[in-house]
């Protein structure tokens, strides 16, 4: 299963999280035996959390949430369902009127379908929600304006769209499988700081322009881990801001026409692998916009900054005009 534990980032933060959902609870704990419910309200110190990786089908985590409506314990830290193989589809409401902070759905194999209104009153106090790991095809559309981070990696989608993210425009923190990417997909989220796609295809010369643009004045970094690309079209990546950044393992090309306006808006770019260095990147060795670069070129002494190569290694080259 490819991760991201080796790719140190702000944005990484929240899927290698998920790793947290498996952890045990602190044995000392109160807690509230699941039976035959499935769930199980415990408190310690990771906070109050329904736990319902247990549940063999959606009534059942029903129930246990009209008992705790019943007795009037509805606020929750976290609500966790974690490798649960029974579950397949988290309906409208499924929580009712509890009130979450963080979600954790995660390494379900069989939920294919969670609907975006699933939440309950939960819309108004979450603020994380992982769903990394099941089988979604499709980016549900929730409605929490106040939630900050949304981890989807791990799932099968077919596409990202803009009205996918209509419900939840303060988001600030992204995170994506591998997946076709429409254009403008992600213009709704003012407030984005971070987003995460790895392991992209080597070629994204099926890619409209317009695919990865940005409209945030927020925007701090676009990360591409483990992905080396090898064609690009012109105006692929938009709308990025002066100290913004974007990260990628390669692109041997680093070709004037894709990367001259993100460069050229105080945007950074870096390279977290090492590519060819020749005449393709003379454009850059050669600019002012180098400093706003980190590019690692392979050499025989090893990998070494595109600065730190000598100068004259690039000026026979032929440099189109910008």
């Amino acid at each position: 299963m490819k991760t991201l534990a080796f790719y140190p980032s702000f944005a990484t933060w929240l899927l290698c999280s998920t790793v947290l959902v498996t952890s045990q609870l602190n044995p000392d704990a109160a807690s509230t035996p699941a039976g035959s419910a499935g769930c199980t309200s415990t408190e310690g110190e990771e906070g109050k959390i329904l736990d319902c990786s247990s549940a063999t089908d959606v009534a059942q985590i029903k129930n246990f949430v009209e008992k705790l409506t019943d007795e009037n314990d509805l606020a929750f830290d976290r609500f966790k369902m974690v490798e649960n193989a029974h579950v397949d589809h988290l309906p409208a409401g499924v929580l009712g009127e509890l009130r979450v902070r963080i979600i954790e759905v995660v390494s379900c194999p069989s939920l294919a379908e969670v609907d975006g209104d699933f939440l309950g009153a939960s819309n108004d106090t979450v603020f994380v929600i992982f769903l990394g790991y099941n089988a979604l095809t499709r980016i549900p559309a929730l409605k929490a304006e106040g939630l900050f981070a949304l981890d989807l990696f791990g799932n099968p989608l077919e596409k990202v769209a803009r009205e996918d993210f209509q419900g939840v425009g303060n988001l600030q923190s992204l995170i994506l499988p591998p997946v076709p990417v429409e254009i403008l997909a992600f213009h709704s989220l003012k407030s984005l700081r971070t987003l995460t796609v790895p392991f992209l295809a080597a070629s994204l010369d099926t890619v409209s322009p317009g695919s990865f643009s940005f409209d945030s004045m927020h925007l701090q970094e676009v990360f591409f881990p483990g992905s080396d690309f090898r064609y690009l079209l012109p105006g692929v990546f938009e709308g990025f801001i002066p100290g913004s950044k974007l990260v990628m393992e390669s692109y041997n090309l680093t070709s004037p026409s894709v990367l001259f306006n993100l460069l050229s808006r105080g945007a950074r770019l870096e390279f977290t692998g090492s590519i060819t260095c020749g005449c393709h990147q003379a454009w850059i060795r050669l600019s002012p916009l180098l400093i706003q670069t980190s590019i690692r070129c392979v050499t025989e002494g090893g990998p070494t900054l595109l600065q730190d190569m000598a100068e004259s290694e690039f000026t026979s080259c032929y440099v189109d005009s910008l």
